[in-house]
């Protein structure tokens, strides 16, 4: 069984379609929320008290943004080489969980818990090459 000439779309009807999916298409793109501008919305929430951890999308959200615009890390960073850009009082995290970011990547780091007392505390830390986790308690 043959389709008919007529019945057939035409070359103009292609061509017309796939301009209509091209426009839909672009103007998806251009209604996204811009990279850098969720990663200001983060930094004020991660700023609050009560906002829950970053997923994992967040996560690797706010390392490349942070790798392309290095000036805004520095610009999060006012004085120093690193710091805590979760909800804190002078270093005091009481949220559960702190983001901490450092100006240059390749800069040894360490990681040091105080105050915790006799409590155990879990920690889990990721990097850019993966993540490590493990306990700890006052004495150690």
């Amino acid at each position: 069984m043959t389709i008919p000439y007529r019945a057939r779309p035409g070359a103009g009807f292609v061509v017309l379609s796939l301009s209509l999916l091209g426009a839909i298409s672009f103007f998806a793109w251009g209604l996204r929320t811009p990279p850098l501008d969720e990663v200001w919305r983060l930094q004020i929430e991660l700023g609050l008290r009560g906002v829950a951890p970053l997923t994992g999308r967040q996560f690797h959200l706010l390392q490349r943004t942070l790798q392309r615009y290095p000036a805004f890390a520095e610009s999060l960073l006012e004085e120093g080489d690193a710091g805590v850009v979760s909800a804190n009082h002078k270093g005091v995290v009481d949220t559960g969980y702190a983001v901490l970011l450092r100006k240059r990547p390749d800069a040894p780091g360490r990681l040091q818990v105080t105050g915790i007392g006799d409590t155990r505390v879990g920690l889990t830390v990721r990097t850019q090459e993966g993540s490590a986790a493990g306990e700890t308690d006052g004495a150690t």
